[in-house]
């Protein structure tokens, strides 16, 4: 038995619990996702709509079948002569098209019914936007959160050396030239620290947003401990399984059913009626009986109503068309583009990596040579800095490379999935 996607997930959400107890502690990756797939406004607009063509779908199947309803008629004057034998009714009337398989209406339900499953596939396609959307947000906060705890730990060593510089100075040993290096290095990093944590503020209050949670809370995330390995181009595969070319290929199909169903407007049709119950001339002689009517319907002038919609229809299904070629275009492009992006992140991180070390040391060596008068200001606050950059570019190929994976996830439609933790 199928069940509605929004009830499968309800027990989810009843486990998570309430958004305080979320931020109790230190939310991991997957908790994020699942947490988006039942409070975010995007899921909650995707569900809605496939309701709504499930709604279309439904109302469109019931044109098929015959439409039975109860009829009761009263009618009287001063003269009953004059009344019809059927001017007085109590019965129950069915109406069916005999020829249904050419009928429009049964057209019809087929290209809602293609619609009903396009907007299934565009609910999918939403959720892997939001599922992309977190991961980036998530890599985003990881990213700027060890940014910061690096010009801390910068920071610190910049405040040592202004330590010493300081009584130094006050006595004439030092040039004021260095402790305004110092400084103005110390104020570049506070600069820096306060940016990165309004843009910190406001990464983590959109993720609480796509989470369901307030904003005002402080989110806590906890950080990966591995970087997934790069995956073979046939792990990766094709753009066949992306839900949102799916979608565009399923929505030209249900134009050119409308587009086909333009022509059954023009043949024949057939219709029956069948009416059993009680008639008569006056409500006091009714008497019970039935009939069969059978009712052949031949359009000659519509005005060109017909060709009007079918010219409509067909640009309909012309532009899907041309949607679907556009957007598979653009996304293999993307494809090939990502995947390049991906490996260069992931090299550059390596060399990053092993470059670090040696930046730290140094540095620290350095402000140990200048302190002994073996270096100058310049030169010092330059290796300072170097082991500064050098590590935040090494973060930020690093979750770089890891937000290129997820973009390649979404693109493949979830074809294959990383292990982020």
């Amino acid at each position: 038995m199928k069940y509605p996607r929004t009830l499968l997930l309800l027990p989810l959400a009843l486990t998570l619990g309430a958004a305080p107890v979320l931020c109790a502690s230190e939310m991991t990756l997957s908790q994020c996702l699942e947490l988006s797939q039942v409070r975010s406004l995007q899921e909650v607009q995707a569900a809605l709509q496939e309701s709504k063509a499930k709604g279309a779908l439904g109302s469109a199947e019931s044109q098929k079948w015959p439409r039975v309803s109860a009829v009761g008629q009263y009618s009287t004057s001063d003269d009953v002569t004059t009344q019809l034998p059927d001017d007085n009714q109590a019965l129950l009337k069915a109406e069916q098209t005999l020829l249904p398989f050419l009928s429009p209406d049964w057209k019809r339900a087929d290209q809602r019914e293609a619609e009903y499953k396009a907007s299934q596939t565009e609910h999918l396609a939403s959720r892997q936007d939001v599922d992309l959307l977190v991961k980036q947000l998530y890599f985003s906060i990881l990213r700027d959160r060890d940014a910061v705890d690096q010009v801390d730990r910068v920071t610190g060593d910049f405040q040592t050396l202004l330590n010493y510089l300081t009584p130094q100075f006050s006595v004439g040993r030092t040039p004021r030239f260095d402790v305004v290096k110092v400084k103005a290095s110390l104020a570049d990093l506070a600069r820096s620290r306060a940016l990165t944590l309004a843009q910190l503020s406001g990464e983590k209050s959109e993720l609480a947003q796509l989470l369901g949670l307030k904003p005002q809370e402080d989110l806590q995330l906890k950080a990966l401990s591995a970087l997934p390995a790069f995956p073979a181009s046939d792990v990766i595969g094709d753009l066949e399984g992306n839900p949102s070319l799916v979608a565009l290929g399923q929505r030209a199909e249900a134009g050119r059913i409308g587009l086909e169903s333009d022509g059954f407007a023009r043949l024949p049709s057939l219709d029956a009626t069948f009416r059993y119950g009680y008639t008569a001339p006056t409500w006091e002689s009714l008497s019970r009986s039935w009939d069969v009517t059978v009712n052949l319907n031949l359009p000659l002038l519509d005005w060109g109503s017909i060709s009007s919609q079918a010219d409509q229809d067909r640009a309909d299904y012309e532009l899907a068309q041309n949607a679907l070629e556009t957007q598979r275009q653009q996304l293999s492009s993307q494809l090939l583009q990502v995947q390049a992006t991906a490996k260069a992140y992931q090299e550059d991180q390596k060399r990053l990596e092993g470059l670090l070390p040696e930046a730290e040391q140094a540095s620290h060596a350095a402000v140990k040579q200048y302190r002994l008068g073996a270096m100058g200001i310049v030169e010092t606050t330059d290796a300072v800095n170097l082991w500064l950059t050098t590590s935040l570019n090494e973060r930020n190929a690093y979750y770089s490379y890891l937000s290129s994976l997820s973009q390649l996830e979404r693109l493949t439609g979830g074809k294959w999935m990383v292990k982020y933790e």
